[in-house]
């Protein structure tokens, strides 16, 4: 209301005071998932990893960050393969026969 002929002038019809200052809760966030490291083996069951990170951290009972922030996967399940390896000889064994009509031993 504005006065006129020099009334006085009315007081405020609100006011303001402030309230809830406490600070909003801030939520954990986390990065993404990274890829697939290398595997750990080339056969016979490796493992790969992959890992995350706490973006932001929560604050004024936001909600907690989770505890998981490395995974892991078995990898190059298959056989290995194997060189083959032979052992030395044995001794000769007894002939076959007991004269040269194609005698033989073995080893």
């Amino acid at each position: 209301v504005n006065p006129t002929h020099n009334a006085l002038t009315c007081p405020p019809t609100n006011e303001k005071r402030e309230c809830n200052t406490q600070p909003c809760p801030i939520n954990c966030e986390m990065t993404a998932w990274s890829g697939w490291d290398g595997c750990t083996k080339g056969c016979g069951s490796g493992l790969q990893y992959r890992y995350r990170a706490i973006f932001q951290a929560p604050a004024y009972g936001g909600t907690a960050c989770p505890t998981n922030i490395k995974e892991s996967r078995v990898c190059n399940t298959q056989p290995c393969a194997f060189d083959c390896l032979w052992g030395a000889w044995s001794s000769w064994s007894p002939c076959t026969k007991t004269c040269t009509d194609n005698s033989v031993g073995t080893k």
